[in-house]
């Protein structure tokens, strides 16, 4: 169901995804039912605006079910070899699905890092080594991340630490915050 989810929210609003996720997870919880449906999928997603990506998951479940037994991959390098499957889709599946830390590198956890450390790095070059260690400092560790913290990142950046503003006096991070407003 993770894969399904990341999938789904890619270059999507999670508003968007929020409205019919319960109908699309009730009818597709296995790459299977995503292969038996006929055209059920396609149509279901159709709403996200997901076409294209649509079609590939099909072949993603495809993939899942003929060289995985049906069952999701857990490493890194099998996840990547699905199609459509990049790194913050693979990193999501393992941390989410299994709690694999990981750092999770998106437009959020950049703007995040960015205001925290006062350095910003370019979120145009997310694959870059240089942009997930400045991301991994988020982390007490600098490999990675728990499922738990990473959800809370994400929460941090959507409600707190928004692209559009910032709410630094209710701000965990306030007090290490380089760019956090000092009252």
């Amino acid at each position: 169901m993770v894969l399904i989810t990341e999938y789904l929210l890619a270059r999507t609003r999670a508003e968007a995804v929020a409205a019919s996720f319960s109908s699309i997870a009730a009818r597709f919880d296995t790459p299977e039912s995503v292969l038996s449906s006929g055209g059920d999928w396609e149509y279901a997603t159709r709403s996200l605006g997901l076409r294209n990506r649509s079609k590939r998951f099909i072949e993603t479940s495809r993939e899942i079910v003929s060289r995985f037994d049906g069952c999701v991959p857990k490493e890194r390098e099998d996840l990547l070899s699905l199609p459509g499957v990049g790194h913050y889709i693979a990193a999501a599946v393992r941390n989410f699905a299994w709690d694999i830390p990981e750092v999770l590198v998106d437009t959020n956890t950049i703007r995040i890092a960015n205001r925290v450390s006062g350095r910003p790095v370019d979120k145009a070059n997310h694959r870059n080594k240089l942009v997930v260690s400045h991301v991994s400092t988020l982390g007490s560790n600098r490999i990675g991340l728990t499922s738990r913290r990473n959800y809370a990142l994400l929460d941090l950046a959507a409600l707190v630490c928004t692209p559009t503003g910032r709410d630094c006096a209710s701000c965990p991070l306030r007090s290490t915050c380089s760019s956090a407003d000092k009252i």
